[in-house]
Parts: structure tokens; sequence; C-alpha cells
């Protein structure tokens, strides 16, 4: 059942659809035109194949289903979720953006081969980074999947599940690279700073991300036990978990330890204070630890 109610408000009146749609009480605003509200209203009572079974209100799955009304009725999930503002908006310019580039009105609309094209024609325009493309393929998937659940059934299936994401990667990273031989990491910690080659050091034996061991701080590290905590808040999965220390890593550890210690500060040595620092006392980015091994393999 779909109805149109008037809203009053500064500007003058607003027409709202009220309808029930995957058992969900939703609400669309149209905007200030009667003619156009009741037209929407019409594919309303077109599309949605209600029935009543046990006191609850069921959709058909229907490749007909029209997406701005799965979109809508997605947005308002997620606001009755209590999803966060930037999230809601990120979700809304995303799925838009597929929406208005695509054409598609209906799910049958959408395809493999839609989405394929969708990422080529973007990518094309050079206009869009490939997250934001990525982005735009996710949150429309999601949408997909949601409107596909047993509790929903608003469509038999999610058409753009399985769709390849573009690299983010820069053409010049995206060529495959060896790693880099004993022989070869050896000279690169012999042309790097002695900071650079312990924080290398630990990254190669324990196997952290770079995130990950730039994050660290002096509360993740036992020495005498020889482990090492990597906190779910730090990981790059968000799990947490203990690894065991070899005894180049140890060496490495008390030797960034004692190099501290010997410029006569004890600034950043505390519990939480980080493992790894510049050769300033600042903290790492992530980009500046590949751009010091870049140059130590320039060397």
């Amino acid at each position: 059942m779909a109805t149109i109610y008037e809203r009053r408000q500064a500007g003058g009146v607003v027409y709202v659809l009220n309808y029930s749609a995957g058992g969900e009480r939703m609400r669309r605003v149209v905007g200030s035109d009667r003619a156009e509200a009741e037209r929407q209203l019409r594919e309303l009572e077109e599309d949605f194949h209600v029935a009543e079974r046990a006191g609850r209100v069921q959709t058909v799955p229907d490749s007909r289903a029209r997406l701005r009304d799965i979109f809508g009725q997605y947005m308002q999930w997620q606001r009755d979720e209590g999803h966060a503002l930037n999230t809601l908006q990120l979700s809304r310019r995303s799925i838009e953006r597929f929406l208005d580039r695509t054409g598609a009105r209906v799910v049958s609309d959408i395809g493999p081969t839609v989405g394929e094209r969708f990422k080529q024609v973007l990518r094309a325009e050079g206009k869009l980074a490939p997250a934001t493309i990525n982005l735009a393929l996710a949150h429309t998937s999601r949408m997909l999947k949601w409107a596909a659940s047993p509790q929903r059934r608003q469509c038999e299936t999610n058409p753009l599940e399985g769709i390849r994401h573009l690299s983010t990667m820069k053409e010049s990273e995206e060529e495959e690279k060896d790693a880099p031989t004993e022989e070869e990491f050896r000279a690169i910690l012999a042309a790097s700073t002695p900071n650079v080659r312990r924080l290398w050091v630990v990254i190669a034996e324990t196997g952290l991300r770079k995130g990950e061991a730039i994050a660290l701080t002096w509360r993740d590290i036992d020495l005498d036990g020889r482990t090492l905590e990597v906190r779910t808040s730090t990981c790059k999965t968000r799990r947490h978990y203990k690894l065991d220390l070899s005894s180049v890593a140890v060496q490495a550890l008390q030797e960034e330890r004692a190099a501290r210690l010997s410029r006569g500060s004890l600034d950043g040595l505390g519990p939480d204070g980080p493992v790894f620092v510049t050769r300033k006392g600042t903290l790492w980015r992530p980009n500046g630890v590949w751009d010091r091994l870049e140059c130590a393999m320039r060397k």
C-alpha cells in the first residue's frame, strides 16, 4: 500500500510517498510537483508485487525491480541502522554515480558487462581515481546484495557479484617486481641509514606490513620474552596476534633503543612511545618508508 501525503515547510509544500517494501515502511521525498508524485505512486503500485502471509509483507523477487526504489530503501535502512553521516554520504554519492553513468533503471539492466563498461569508460575519461570508481562498484554491489537477501528478496541475485575492481597502483608500480635476493637485500641494508636499516630488518624478520611496523610502540615489544604484539587498531585485517622474534630482530630492536638512549633523550621510550622514528625523531609516514627503500636501491 502506497500513499501520498503533503509535508509543509518554509519553502512551501513537498509531496512524500509513503509505502511498504520488504517488510519495512519507507518514505521518498518527491518534490513540489503533485503530478510527478502521482506518477511515481502509480509506478510503485505496478512494480511491487505484495502478498500478505503470516502477518508479514513480502516482496516477490523481480528482475524488473526499480533500482531507484531499492536505492531509497537501502539508504533508509542504513539510517535506521545508525550508520555514520559520512558513511551515508559516501554510499549515496557512489551509488548515484553508478546509476547515473550506466543509465540502469531496473535490476535486469545490470550485469557484468555493464560493470566492466562502467569501469572502462570512467577510467578512459581520467577524471576519477581508480579508488573512486571502485567505491561506486562496491557500494552498488553492496546495495544489490542487501536487496537479494532472504529477508528482502527484491531481486534474485546480485548481478555485480564477483566483478573485479581496478588496480589502485600507479602504472609504474603495476609491473611485477621480483622480491630482492638475499644478496640484494644485504646491499639495500648496507646503503640505508642505521635507523632505516633496523626498521627493514624487523619488517623482513617478522613479515609485518610497513604500516604495522611503524605503528609499533614499546608496549608491544617484549624483548625478554622475545615476542611482538600487533594490536587490532593497527592491523590491516583488524586482528590481534603475537609473533615470536628471531635473535636478529631482537638485536635490531635493542640497537634501536640503545641508539635513542645515546642521544641523551628519553622522549618516546615510554610504553606508548613509537619504536621506530626518523632521524629527526618524528613519526614515519608509510610512503616515507618506501621512499627510503627506493633511495637505497638506486645506490
